[in-house]
């Protein structure tokens, strides 16, 4: 089952490449200050594009948010596998 009906789900596409690879972390189980090593970025930065991300698509919980990364992940895995087919 899919945590947003396919009319709610937010839409990645507005964020920038950086608030994505912030994503990508979050989704991995990173803190903010791991998430800031990894990037050269220091946590507040981290913190101000977790804060952006969720005024563009309204997600506020770290959970969510990496639910929504796997789930758009699969679905672009998913839809890039029945193209070679």
């Amino acid at each position: 089952m899919d945590a947003w009906p396919d009319s709610d789900t937010p839409d990645l596409s507005e964020l920038t490449e950086r608030e994505l690879e912030v994503i990508a972390l979050v989704a991995q189980g990173y803190t903010n200050l791991e998430i800031a090593t990894q990037l050269c970025m220091s946590a507040l930065t981290v913190k101000t594009h977790l804060d952006h991300i969720s005024q563009k698509i309204g997600i506020r919980r770290r959970t969510q948010l990496a639910g929504l990364y796997w789930q758009q992940t699969v679905a672009i895995a998913d839809s890039e596998s029945d193209e070679t087919l």
